[in-house]
């Protein structure tokens, strides 16, 4: 039997969260405008928020980053810098 270690995240390295803008937020009725079901799926997960590295468990890395891009340039989505806020409850 192999030994499984999981890999560290790099040190120093700030992964990037993403949440949908309120221009995102509307637009999440309208998804099926957005022309591929990429670009929908990652809207939909922003929604509440989700990190880089849930994002990648979902879709091809290509996807994703083409997904990403393009509703960062909607101006659907934002990104923060570092780790995921906590829920409050």
């Amino acid at each position: 039997m192999g030994s499984y270690q999981r890999a560290a995240p790099p040190e120093g390295r700030n992964l990037k969260f993403y949440r949908t803008t309120p221009k995102g937020a509307a637009g999440l009725r309208q998804c099926e405008q957005l022309r591929s079901p990429y670009l929908a799926d990652v809207l939909e997960l922003c929604n509440r928020g989700i990190g880089e590295s849930g994002l990648r468990q979902f879709m091809p890395q290509a996807s994703l980053e083409a997904s990403v891009a393009r509703l960062l340039e909607l101006g659907l989505i934002e990104c923060a810098e570092g780790p995921a806020p906590r829920a409050v409850r």
